[in-house]
């Protein structure tokens, strides 16, 4: 018995199954689709002109997802990758892309597009066998998002979206930090996740093995290293004590404020201050980087002397 769909076995005794075929597509004929294309949704501004900067600046890869033609010869899927080629074209005069194209794909199986979930970043990282894969993605995601100017607790653009190839570079370079404070982030009672990941790492560059080692024992047990508890004022007890008072009430403390009081909290034990309201509030005017900085201006001064 014959299960295929009516329509899958007309196209087939007709002897009209989709064909593929590799093309290197250029701005001219990208346009020539476009005009005699069917699209059913316009083309995403930000999507183009990320997909235009990955051309122009060569990164851009054959993922042999093809763009699709109908039955009738239009042009159904593929259309902001031809909006990007012939943007690129105008920084870039001449150049072109290799795609996969299938044609004569049957109308009904149209209606299925872009109904799959996109891949995330942390399943690449799973399927390749590192441990705390979501929280190393989230990581890396953080360090993008920073490194474009990104605040922690800032709502980021949809102009700019890392892709797998952005991120795999972040990881690569700071591979050793990851796969050390990633599986850690689980098991820290008032933190997880990526923000912990990356503060960690950012502690460990500016000051240490042992520096990051000793503020991760306080932040997870609330102690000092050798088992004494914190005083009253030592900034990692009152961040402890704000934190898990602010989830009792269920009035959970933001992210933005979060990541200050936290690299302040370092700040403050590098430096052997104990904390006040002076010096450790919340201010929506403070960048998180030039905190950072500071630590690592003072760390630096006190080895040279």
């Amino acid at each position: 018995m014959n299960t295929f769909p009516a329509t899958l076995r007309d196209v087939n005794k007709a002897s009209k199954l989709p064909t593929c075929e590799f093309v290197d597509l250029s701005a001219a004929m990208a346009k020539q689709w476009i005009e005699n294309g069917l699209n059913w949704r316009r083309a995403n501004k930000f999507t183009v002109e990320n997909y235009t900067a990955e051309i122009t600046g060569k990164h851009w890869k054959l993922t042999c997802e093809p763009i699709k033609f109908d039955i009738h010869g239009r042009m159904r899927d593929g259309s902001h990758r031809c909006h990007a080629l012939i943007e690129a074209d105008k920084i870039c005069p001449g150049v072109s892309i290799q795609v996969l194209v299938v044609r004569g794909v049957p109308e009904d199986a149209l209606l299925f597009l872009d109904q799959g979930r996109r891949r995330r970043f942390s399943e690449l990282l799973e399927g390749q066998g590192e441990k705390g894969s979501k929280e190393a993605a989230a990581a890396c995601q953080r360090f993008w998002n920073w490194n474009k100017g990104y605040a922690c607790g800032t709502k980021m653009s949809t102009r700019e979206r890392p892709n797998f190839e952005h991120l795999s570079e972040i990881f690569q370079e700071h591979e050793d930090l990851i796969r050390k404070w990633s599986p850690k982030s689980k098991i820290s009672p008032i933190w997880s996740g990526g923000l912990f990941v990356y503060l960690m790492i950012r502690f460990e560059m500016v000051g240490g093995a042992d520096r990051a080692d000793e503020f991760y024992h306080m932040l997870k047990l609330g102690t000092h290293p050798n088992g004494l508890g914190l005083e009253s004022d030592h900034p990692v007890h009152i961040l402890r004590e704000r934190i898990n008072k602010r989830k009792e009430t269920k009035n959970k403390m933001l992210e933005y404020e979060k990541t200050i009081l936290t690299i302040k909290a370092w700040n403050l034990v590098q430096k052997g201050i104990p904390a006040c309201t002076q010096n450790f509030c919340c201010r929506q005017d403070e960048d998180p980087e030039v905190l950072l900085e500071e630590t690592q201006s003072d760390l630096l001064t006190a080895t040279l002397h």
